[in-house]
C-alpha cells in the first residue's frame, strides 16, 4: 500500500513537473517572438516624427506599444500561479472556493473510499476537526489513522488537478494575448516608420528685372 502511494505521488510529481516546463516554454517562446517583433521595428523614423504634425502617429505608436506589453502582462499573469507551487490541505479544499472545481473531481473520486459517515470533503474536514479535538478516543484515533492513509494520494492529486486547471487557463490566456501581442506590435512598427517623406520642393529663383 505504502508503495503504491509513493508511486502515485511520484507519478503525480512528475506529471507537475511536466506542466511547468511546459508552461516555461510556451511563454519563453511567446516573449522571445514578440521580443523579436518590436526589435526588428526600425526606430530611425520615430525621433523624426513632429508632435504637432504626426501627433496620430505618435498616439497609434504608443498606444500600440502598450497594447502589445498589456498582451505579454496578461499572459505571464496566467502562467506565473502554474509556475508557483502551493500548499493544499484538506480544510483549503473544503472550505476555499478556488479549490471548488477541484474538490468536486475529488468528491466523485474518493467517494467510496471516505471513512463511514462522511460523504464529501466538507464533512470529511469537519469530522476530522472534530476528532483531533476527541483524539483520546480509541473510534477518533482509529478515524484519524485512516484519513492519514488516503490522505497523501488525496492531496497530491489536488494539487495535480489544481495545476492542470491552471495551465488549461494558462492555454486559453495564450490564445488571447497572441493577437493582442502582434496586432500592438504590429501597430507601434507601422505607426513609428511613416516611411521617407517627400522633399519639399524650393522656390524657383525669380529672374532678375531688367533695368
Amino acid at each position: 500500500m505504502k508503495e503504491a502511494a509513493a508511486s502515485l505521488t511520484a507519478d503525480v510529481a512528475a506529471a507537475s513537473t511536466t506542466l511547468r516546463d511546459t508552461t516555461k516554454w510556451m511563454v519563453a517562446g511567446v516573449v522571445a517572438t514578440a521580443a523579436g517583433v518590436f526589435a526588428g521595428s526600425s526606430l530611425t523614423h520615430l525621433g523624426s516624427l513632429d508632435p504637432f504634425e504626426d501627433t496620430g502617429r505618435l498616439l497609434l505608436a504608443a498606444g500600440g506599444a502598450a497594447l502589445g506589453f498589456a498582451g505579454l502582462a496578461y499572459l505571464m499573469s496566467r502562467a506565473l500561479p502554474v509556475l508557483t507551487v502551493d500548499t493544499i490541505t484538506l480544510r483549503m479544499l473544503a472550505s476555499e472556493p478556488r479549490f471548488a472545481a477541484t474538490a468536486t473531481v475529488l468528491n466523485s473520486r474518493y467517494g467510496g473510499q471516505f471513512p463511514e459517515g462522511v460523504d464529501d470533503l466538507a464533512s470529511l474536514s469537519a469530522k476530522v476537526d472534530q476528532a483531533f479535538e476527541q483524539r483520546r478516543d480509541p473510534e477518533s484515533i482509529s478515524f484519524l489513522q485512516e484519513v492519514e492513509r488516503m490522505r497523501p494520494d488525496m492531496l497530491a492529486e489536488a494539487r495535480f488537478l489544481y495545476l492542470r486547471d491552471r495551465f488549461d487557463r494558462m492555454v486559453s490566456a495564450l490564445w488571447r494575448a497572441i493577437p493582442l501581442a502582434i496586432l500592438g506590435f504590429g501597430i507601434f512598427s507601422w505607426a513609428a516608420n511613416p516611411g521617407e517623406r517627400a522633399p519639399q520642393e524650393s522656390p524657383a529663383p525669380q529672374a532678375a528685372s531688367e533695368p
